[in-house]
């Protein structure tokens, strides 16, 4: 074979392609090729490549032979189709055969390669190309007005005498079995004799034309008349050269029939010389490919609006092998502006891989989570960071999931986003909430110091002072006599006495002394005491003891359950409540619920609820978490929990 042909490889394994082309390279066949292993490829290629043999394995992950041969059948009939496979049974390869595959090969003997490829090429051009006197154009009755029989140059080709050579005459052509192949396929047959510029077209040539089915002899300006203007110098040119250099070819046009409607055809054809090598006529066939271009130009026209879409995502959507690698079969052109680093680099890992870029601190979680989604066959999301090739690190949201064939993990598709900026504003709001929690803990400490000056001056200053004048009251009582003053005296010591009582109970709410001095198991029992006489609500203890707390502690934990009672006296018209305090390994567990009416989801989350933020805001103190929640729609539980350590 002089000139190169195109070959469409359809396969999986890399070494077993290398294999193959090398097989085919050392048979002396010059040729470029294309390898492709999924069916959305093979179609593409099939419609944008033209080529001139199909070689395909039978078993792929994602596509088999069969499904291959069918499409050829479907989408481009003509072209010769080989299978070499590791292995397949006889029932297989005559299935194959009698789909219309060419010939098969197994790998373990590609001996028979080389030879197989020449043969299947030769047949096509021996319907392509060969027109003898069957195929030609013949007319019942005297179809030629000079009985000059055609003879045979010495290179086989089959030839009519240049020189007053006789019209055909415009009668019912007769039928051969090779004309029959051709019509059947839908190939019309042409003869354009150059000395006399007339082209000789047969019926189907004449239909594919747009002539009408008589008029079988056309000039050169009439056939270049129905080729589309757009379409005409490219094909007047083809035809040039063609009879200039003495070669044979092949060109695509559109033609545009009498009705106005455009088709799009292809023409093949072959230089025949005289005995003096000189040119004197073309013999062609002629087939319509409209609907495989108009396939390939919706295919296009959908790769381009997919590609659009993807490539105008802020992110990268890919497909990968599982692996610790993960090696790009395919990767979006985002991937450039995210990592700086052009696609080329990450398909096959050609310069590098993706996970190459991922922090060392982060791969190994990475792989787990796709491990862990591949197991259970569930979508994955993870987040990592990567250093880009500008050294910026970059935080990455990835979502994905696995490819299954045949319960088989064959790949891994996903979606990558930048989220670099929410990581930054995560951590910048994480640093905003910590100030304003630690300011929140000094105001609450301020808060609580001030208390127990409060307290503290209460006590000492106005609750000494009271005791003062309730003693001078009880001097002058003594001293007086008269009725009615006695009266007023008694009065003004009662009055004086309740105000005592009032500033004490001012002390313990502001700084309950008793925490300090007995600790928060007897400061429970006080409070809850009170709080059972003054709301008429049975309050049920566990206080496990000898939990040694902290005062820090403990003060929290006091004022959680005054604020906790407080809403249960005001809201939640509960008969009964329940306490609970226990240690759980290093863990101190508080809970108070009731069997009231129960809080609302809206009221828990209510940004008003400023005594359940502060509550909230004591346990991050602490260390640890406060959950509020109403159980088996009713009561409210409001339960505490903190570790023993970071009191």
């Amino acid at each position: 074979m002089d000139k190169a042909i195109k070959i469409l490889y359809v396969e999986d394994v890399p070494n077993d392609a290398i294999l193959v082309l090398r097989e085919i390279s050392r048979n002396g066949i010059q040729f470029t090729h294309t390898v492709v292993e999924t069916k959305n490829d093979f179609v593409e290629a099939l419609i944008s490549l033209v080529p001139d043999i199909i070689i395909s394995d039978y078993h792929l992950p994602m596509f088999d032979g069969m499904q291959a041969l069918s499409l050829r059948n479907e989408i481009a009939p003509k072209t010769p189709f080989i299978l070499v496979t590791g292995a397949v049974n006889e029932e297989v390869a005559v299935e194959c055969m009698k789909a219309g595959a060419d010939d098969y090969i197994l790998k373990s003997n590609l001996t028979r390669l080389g030879s197989a490829i020449q043969a299947a090429i030769t047949k096509r051009d021996s319907i392509l190309f060969s027109l003898d006197s069957e195929s030609k154009l013949r007319y019942k009755g005297d179809y030629l007005k000079t009985a000059t029989p055609p003879y045979v140059d010495k290179k086989n080709s089959l030839k009519t005498p240049e020189v007053d050579s006789p019209d055909y005459e415009t009668t019912k052509k007769e039928v051969s079995p090779r004309d029959l192949l051709l019509n059947t396929a839908g190939i019309g047959t042409w003869v354009f004799r150059l000395a006399e510029k007339k082209g000789f077209f047969d019926d189907k040539a004449c239909q594919l034309l747009g002539f009408k089915p008589m008029q079988i002899k056309k000039t050169e300006i009439e056939f270049l008349k129905c080729v589309h203007k757009l379409d005409r110098n490219e094909v007047k040119n083809n035809l040039l050269d063609a009879v200039k250099n003495k070669t044979d070819f092949e060109s695509n046009f559109r033609v545009v029939w009498p009705d106005g409607a455009i088709k799009f055809l292809t023409i093949r054809a072959k230089t025949i010389l005289n005995e003096e090598e000189s040119p004197i006529r073309l013999d062609g066939l002629v087939w319509d490919t409209t609907d495989q271009k108009l396939l390939q130009i919706t295919l296009q026209e959908n790769l381009r609006k997919t590609n659009s879409i993807i490539n105008n995502l802020n992110g990268i959507v890919f497909r990968c092998k599982i692996d610790d690698e993960m090696t790009m079969e395919y990767i979006s052109d985002g991937v450039m502006e995210l990592t700086g680093y052009p696609t080329s680099d990450f398909l096959m890992n050609r310069v590098r891989s993706f996970a190459s870029l991922i922090f060392a601190a982060d791969k190994e979680n990475v792989l787990n989570a796709i491990q862990e989604s591949v197991k259970k066959k569930k979508p994955f999301t993870v987040e990592y960071r990567i250093e880009s090739a500008q050294g910026t690190i970059k935080w990455l949201w990835e979502k994905g999931r696995g490819v299954f064939l045949d319960n088989k993990t064959i790949a891994l598709e996903g979606y990558i986003s930048d989220i670099t900026d929410r990581k930054n504003a995560e951590v910048d709001l994480k640093m905003s909430l910590e100030e304003l929690r630690e300011l929140t803990q000094y105001i609450e400490k301020v808060r609580e110091d001030e208390r127990v000056a409060i307290s503290r001056e209460l006590h000492d200053d106005l609750g000494q002072a009271l005791t003062a004048v309730k003693i001078d009251l009880s001097t002058i009582k003594q001293l007086v006599s008269e009725k009615e003053a006695l009266v007023r005296i008694n009065k003004v010591t009662a009055l004086v006495s309740e105000t005592i009582k009032t500033v004490q109970k001012l002390t313990s709410q502001l700084r309950p002394q008793i925490i300090d001095d007995l600790g928060l198991e007897a400061a429970i029992e006080w409070y809850t005491n009170e709080f059972s006489e003054r709301n008429k609500v049975e309050v049920l203890l566990h206080i496990e003891t000898g939990i040694n707390i902290s005062p820090e502690a403990s003060l929290i934990i006091f004022r959680i359950m005054q604020e906790s009672l407080t809403n249960i006296a005001r809201h939640s018209k509960a008969t009964q409540v329940e306490l609970n305090l226990h240690k759980k390994g290093e863990t101190i567990n508080f809970s108070i619920a009731d069997n009231g009416i129960g809080i609302t989801e809206n009221e828990i989350k209510s940004r008003k609820a400023f005594g359940i933020l502060s509550m909230k805001e004591r346990a991050v103190s602490l260390g640890g978490t406060l959950e509020i929640f109403r159980q088996n729609n009713y009561g409210t539980t409001v339960n505490l929990s903190f570790p023993l350590n970071n009191e």
